[in-house]
């Protein structure tokens, strides 16, 4: 049994086309003796459900922070049962229950799956030793850092306890586990980065993706009675216990990479089958996953580089664009300037019979010939139908 999974009892736990009769006084104890949603998931309803139900029957449920305090250590008040009235109340009812839907994970495409049956086939059973006697150069390096640890003197009273990677019998554990692995995995050529600290990841490198993981010793939330000199403390009036945090003493791997759901990512001791004989199941968990993050990593690739190819066609279309623009706008300038050079001689033109009409000076005759000489040949430059077809 998965300890992370609540304990079902079998009376308590109908099919799905199963119905079950509870009367009032076996509902009122079921309530008051955890949450609601707890019980409504015994009886395969919806909480919400479930209060109506004691609506229905006149049973009183426990009010909104009761647990909370009762779990804190507060002093809670429980609800007596009103006695049931003959004439209005019923004494029991039947409770349908309603089973959730869960949609199960989608069809994996064919070809993906040989790909993960294909690297299935690389996993041979394999065991974790009980020493570390061979262990990987990644846990020697760790243990030899333990060593000089040992001994080299501390340089002063404040200088931090050095942690050995070997202090407890989980860490020890820990450390054959991940020896297992390592091995495995460079057997089926991928390759391993690690460090020492617990919670930091475990990396395996295939060819084209990286596959992340921990093994770490998760926490458990204990309760503790108060001692007297605790209960005097002003926060704790009114409090009969206290939380706090421990090491559950538990091994679990945790697949830290997203590779698209559809396959379990996280595996812990369990009271009939510690992690270590789980490996087997552990190992084709990491290379399914192994193929599923490459199987993503190869779809953003190909999704990068159709999006490069996009942005490539679409730099292109914008040079074109601006060539385009370009050549329209020379058009434009060409067609201007032949129809300024046009109006530059209809004025030289008119300038010349008003020279020619008008009685002046042959000294100023002569200034305005030159003039009106000189802004004809600059008409002529620059009018497109006048210069050579290769100036264009």
């Amino acid at each position: 049994m998965n300890p992370r999974e609540p304990e079902t009892n079998s009376e308590h736990s109908p099919s799905s086309n199963e119905s079950r009769r509870v009367t009032r006084s076996e509902l009122y104890e079921k309530v008051w003796s955890a949450p609601m949603v707890k019980i409504a998931k015994e009886f395969g309803i919806s909480d919400r459900g479930l209060a109506k139900t004691c609506k229905r029957l006149e049973v009183p449920v426990p009010p909104r922070g009761y647990w909370a305090k009762l779990q804190a250590g507060k002093r809670v008040s429980k609800l007596p049962l009103p006695a049931a009235k003959p004439a209005t109340t019923t004494t029991e009812t039947v409770i349908h229950r309603t089973p959730p839907y869960r949609p199960g994970p989608p069809p994996r495409d064919p070809e993906l799956q040989a790909k993960i049956d294909a690297a299935l086939l690389s996993c041979v059973p394999v065991r974790v030793r009980k020493s570390l006697s061979n262990p990987h150069s990644i846990i020697r390096g760790w243990m030899d850092e333990d060593r000089l640890a040992r001994e080299r003197p501390r340089e002063s009273f404040y200088t931090p306890v050095h942690l050995a990677i070997t202090r407890t019998q989980t860490a020890r554990r820990r450390l054959r586990v991940l020896n297992t692995i390592f091995r495995e995995f460079e057997r089926m050529g991928s390759s391993v980065r690690a460090q020492r600290i617990e919670r930091e990841p475990v990396i395996v490198k295939s060819a084209t993706a990286e596959l992340k993981f921990v093994l770490f010793e998760p926490m458990r939330r204990i309760r503790l009675p108060l001692t007297e000199k605790e209960k005097q403390d002003y926060w704790n009036e009114g409090r009969e216990w206290k939380y706090e945090n421990r090491l559950s003493g538990e091994l679990a791997l945790r697949i830290e990479s997203y590779f698209g759901g559809g396959a379990k990512s996280e595996w812990r001791d369990k009271p009939e089958l510690p992690l270590e004989g789980q490996i087997d199941e552990v190992m084709k968990g990491l290379v399914t996953a192994m193929v599923l993050v490459e199987d993503l990593e190869c779809q953003r690739r190909e999704e990068q580089m159709r999006s490069w190819k996009l942005e490539q066609e679409r730099v292109e279309r914008e040079r074109l664009r601006q060539i385009e623009a370009a050549r329209w706008k020379h058009l434009l300038d060409l067609a201007a300037a032949s129809r300024l050079a046009g109006e530059v001689r209809e004025f030289l033109d008119k300038m010349e019979r008003r020279i020619q009409s008008d009685q002046i000076d042959p000294s100023l005759f002569e200034k305005f010939a030159k003039w009106i000489g000189w802004a004809r040949t600059t008409a002529d430059q620059m009018d497109p139908m006048v210069r050579p077809l290769t100036e264009l």
